[in-house]
């Protein structure tokens, strides 16, 4: 990463660290010893002068009971809710795939509505034979 992108990384992890002791209304001092830093260090933290360490990192989510992706800004949940499960490329897959079904003009939709067609031709064609 260059300078200026960690700078700006900084200054973002910044404001949603301040944006956690405000919203808990807790002071700087108070937030220090709960974490075992300097009261200078969580200002230069929230200034984003320096990066909170990651020990430093899991105190916060484990004081404010929130994601440290959430933290990193990976994530606009507190909670930090970003994974589906479902690798990335395998989500652009399925979505295309969907995409193709819900298009009536598309190729995939024209075959799959003749393969439940013939499905269906089958079972009644089954149906009739068993009579």
């Amino acid at each position: 990463m260059n300078e200026k992108v960690n700078e700006q990384l900084a200054v973002e992890i910044g404001k949603r660290l301040l944006e956690l002791r405000e919203d808990a209304k807790i002071s700087q001092i108070q937030l220090s010893k709960e974490l075992g830093v300097s009261q200078n260090a969580i200002w230069r933290y929230e200034s984003g002068t320096n990066y909170p360490p990651y020990d430093v990192l899991i105190g916060y989510g484990r004081f404010f009971n929130v994601s440290i992706d959430w933290i990193l800004g990976r994530c606009m949940d507190r909670s930090g809710i970003l994974y589906s499960g479902i690798p990335q490329n395998t989500k652009q897959k399925v979505d295309h795939y969907i995409g193709q079904v819900l298009d009536m003009d598309s190729p995939m939709m024209k075959e799959l509505l003749q393969a439940i067609d013939e499905m269906i031709d089958r079972k009644l064609k089954e149906k009739e034979k068993k009579k």
